[in-house]
């Protein structure tokens, strides 16, 4: 399941390296952002020992001699980092080293652009442009007098302040300030670009003497000056970045500063509240239904700060999200009004009379959708799930780490559970589904992953569990990764229990849910190392087939008409056959906008729709799985293949699918395999009555014992070969 909070963030590119080809050098390209155009200028060096740096300059933002790193150059692949920035880029040099042509990822966010090489290469931007000071120490502090941090004479206690800043391309991009003072009373600033999803910037020499405010940002060439009102709830100032200024004002929308003698002076009072504006502050609840019909929980925290204004903070508690800050939150007489820019969320509701109920409309990317929050005087109970294991266990639990030799910026992290006694054991390497899920698979409540090595492991098989990478403690970029790069992980997983001395190298099998019983296959037909396989609704079919049958089969249990699943059916068609066909990435956004055009359908929705539309099948994880085919990997399998799928199950249909999967292994030789569809169960394993998404946290059950009893008795009869 993908995060229905996606981070629409924008942030600044650089790259390029030099092998085959000589790319050093400036190159320049451009950069679509919410309709503007952004130049953006890369600088190419190579050291003495070969070895790629660069820096991007980008003259409409006033940004510049932004550092670029991880460039890396194979082939005519080309990749490189903005950690500063979280994104990345990656591309292809075109044959005449003319031109480098690919796309801008942060977050699951892609933006395609080319850099073309400039004629001649102007130098590349320095650190500090020239005319703009340097900023030494405070005013009124002798440097040589203390090395010690000075604590400012006029406080500006941990306060949150919100601006905007006009880019020389008015862009206006909002920006927020997080204030604060260290222990030894140095003040503290961080800054989010909240519409370009770029957070906690950390800044330096930052001070506030009297009523003057200054903080730098030396790696993007950003100065800020500003003067802080007498009111205490306002600076105005100048925003300087690459030395070209603009006025920027920031607002305090946190908790009030306090006097300067806090000993002395009466707390301050926090202003009366407008009508009707009492009984917002506690919890909230409400339920929205995402897209398939999944029922998902939404919480709010809502406090009032010193000054009487709304702090908000929101979970999404089925999908282990929680903590969101809301920046912008409102309550005029009963209108209640929030957003979160970087997940392209609003809200607008209307609070009752009495002052227990919220009825709105949760709007993200366009889209509009009800929801209605209740108040509660204390958290929701959590949804029972009465076969979570409840610790002591009667094993071992260990937390691990290993890094993904095929990608060295992986590190997973998991946790190895282990039978008592001395073993050598058999084990079974889980492999989860799409969606950023951690080691338990955790979704709506239910942890799958947890059930069955709990299961597993009493019955005397060992089981490594890991996050998926880029999730919860495992390093890497989720939003960048392939099947093929999960395939990876789960081979490093292998790897690192061949090197276990509890573990029988001779004995590793996997498990695989959904997208983890694609990869499952291709693993094995690679690795003499798999001794089985188990599929747990794992696809035989070809991923645009996949989607073709799940889209249909869900939109008719959620009472979607014949016309319009045809509809969408000839749409989606077109989408993914204009996406497999597009191979240069810089027309990716075009293609697909004809599409939607052309399409009666698509001709119907909002851009916001489309713009969604188009950044997902813009990215590598859905470009390769609709091409890709199971069937291959599944000849080439020839170890013992147990594949599972549920009756009910509306996302891998079982007819279809094991039937291709049975006719792959046959046509591989293979001579152990079991394939079996089990009555009542829905994609996850639970009893269902349809089998649509929209049950599965409504259901207590995490995994049909049947299923738990089969697979267990299958491994253990074949471990014992």
């Amino acid at each position: 399941m993908k995060s229905i909070f996606l981070i629409a963030a924008i942030a600044l590119l650089c790259a390029a390296p030099a092998h085959a080809q000589d790319v050093t050098g400036a190159w320049q390209g451009t950069l679509a952002i919410f309709g503007t155009n952004m130049r953006l200028t890369l600088h190419v060096q190579q050291d003495e020992k070969g070895a790629l740096s660069g820096t991007l300059n980008s003259p409409d933002m006033g940004l510049g001699a932004i550092d670029i790193s991880s460039v890396k150059l194979k082939k005519t692949s080309f990749k490189f980092e903005v950690t500063a920035y979280n994104g990345s880029f990656e591309g292809k040099v075109a044959d005449d080293g003319q031109t480098i042509a690919g796309n801008w990822y942060v977050g699951e966010i892609s933006l395609p652009i080319t850099f073309k090489r400039l004629a001649s290469s102007p130098p590349p931007p320095t650190s500090r442009p020239s005319g703009l000071r340097p900023v030494g120490p405070e005013p009124g502090i002798d440097p040589k007098a203390s090395s010690t941090p000075v604590a400012p004479k006029t406080p500006v206690v941990e306060e949150i302040w919100l601006g905007t800043y006009q880019t020389p391309a008015d862009m206006k991009l909002k920006m927020q300030l997080h204030i604060s003072h260290d222990a030894s009373g140095a003040l503290s600033v961080k800054m989010d670009s909240l519409n370009e999803g770029v957070t906690s910037i950390r800044t330096s020499n930052a001070f506030l003497k009297d009523s003057a405010f200054h903080f730098e940002i030396p790696a993007a060439d950003i100065i800020y000056d500003g003067t802080l009102n007498t009111a205490r709830d306002e600076m105005t100032g100048t925003f300087t970045r690459s030395g070209g200024a603009q006025p920027l004002t920031f607002r305090r929308s946190g908790p009030a500063a306090p006097s300067e003698n806090r000993a002395t002076q009466n707390p301050p009072t926090a202003p009366a509240a407008a009508s009707g504006s009492t009984g917002i502050q506690g919890t909230w609840l409400g339920t929205i239904h995402a897209p398939g019909g999944i029922a998902l929980r939404i919480q709010l925290h809502v406090e009032r700060d010193a000054g009487g204004a709304l702090i908000v903070k929101m979970d999404s508690l089925d999908q282990n999200v929680n903590g969101i800050p809301v920046p912008k939150a409102t309550l005029n007489d009963s209108a209640f009004h929030f957003e979160i820019p970087n997940g392209g969320i609003t809200y607008d509701g209307t609070l009752n009379a009495a002052k227990d109920e919220i009825t709105g409309t949760f709007t993200q990317g366009g889209v509009g959708q009800p929801l209605n929050f209740k108040h509660f005087d204390q958290a929701p109970p959590e949804p029972r799930r009465p076969q979570n294991p409840v610790k002591p266990y009667p094993y071992i639990e260990e937390d691990v780490s290993y890094v993904n030799p095929k990608a060295p910026q992986v590190t997973l992290a998991g946790t190895l559970t282990l039978p008592r006694g001395s073993g050598p054991f058999p084990v079974a390497l889980l492999i989860c589904g799409s969606g950023s899920h951690d080691r338990d698979e955790a979704l709506l409540g239910h942890k799958p992953f947890l059930v069955i090595s709990d299961y597993l492991t009493r019955h005397g098989i060992a089981v490594l569990r890991y996050d998926k990478r880029g999730v919860a403690k495992s390093t890497g970029n989720y939003a960048l990764a392939t099947t093929s790069d999960f395939a990876t992980d789960a081979e490093a997983g292998i790897a690192y229990l061949k090197t276990r001395k509890e573990i029988d190298p001779h004995r590793i099998g996997l498990i695989g849910h959904s997208e983890g019983g694609t990869i499952a296959p291709l693993v094995a037909s690679r690795s003499s190392d798999v001794a089985w396989i188990v599929l747990l609704a794992g696809t035989g079919l070809r991923g645009d087939e996949i989607l073709f049958l799940q889209q249909a089969l869900i939109a008719k249990a959620s009472g979607v008409s014949d016309e319009i699943i045809a509809q969408s059916h000839s749409l989606n068609a077109k989408l993914y056959a204009a996406a497999s066909a597009e191979k240069i990435p810089a027309n990716m956004n075009a293609d697909l906008g004809a599409v939607f055009e052309q399409d009666d359908l698509g001709h119907q929705m909002s851009a916001a729709q489309r713009n969604a539309a188009i950044q997902q099948l813009s990215s590598p994880w859905i470009l390769e799985f609709i091409s890709y085919d199971p069937a291959p990997a599944l000849r080439k399998t020839k170890c013992p293949v147990l594949a599972l799928n549920g009756e009910h199950d509306l996302q891998v249909p079982p007819k279809q699918d094991l039937g291709s999967i049975r006719m792959a292994l046959q046509e591989g030789g293979n001579k152990d395999f079991q394939t079996t569809e089990m009555p009542g169960l829905n994609h996850l394993f639970q009893h269902s009555a349809t089998g649509s998404p929209s049950e599965y946290g409504t259901i207590e059950e995490t995994f049909a014992p049947e299923a738990l009893d089969l697979m267990t008795t299958w491994i253990l009869k074949h471990n014992s070969m």
